[in-house]
């Protein structure tokens, strides 16, 4: 089977309104952002899925908790919390 025959096959399986896992880089340019598809395989494993989305959960809370650090270094709640499990250890 040649290379060209099997790219065929393979584009044949990724129909729209099914998971696919996509490779690829994203850039802004002049405020337009633009996703740059490498490769694509269809997702045979649907944890992968749940797995993908607790990763986009825990990123944007840790994204928030540095957010919050860097505009409010001496927050009251944050040092309360950090003195409350400096006393329980």
């Amino acid at each position: 089977m040649s290379r060209v025959s099997s790219t065929i096959q393979e584009e044949e399986t990724l129909m729209e309104n099914t998971y696919c896992q996509v490779y690829g880089t994203l850039k802004s340019y002049h405020g337009n952002k633009q996703l740059l598809a490498l490769h694509m395989e269809p997702v045979t494993d649907f944890n992968w899925i749940t797995a993908h989305l607790m990763d986009v959960m825990y990123t944007a809370l840790q994204l928030s908790r540095l957010k919050e650090e860097i505009f409010y270094p001496f927050s009251l709640d944050r040092n309360f919390t950090d003195l409350s499990h400096n006393i329980r250890q």
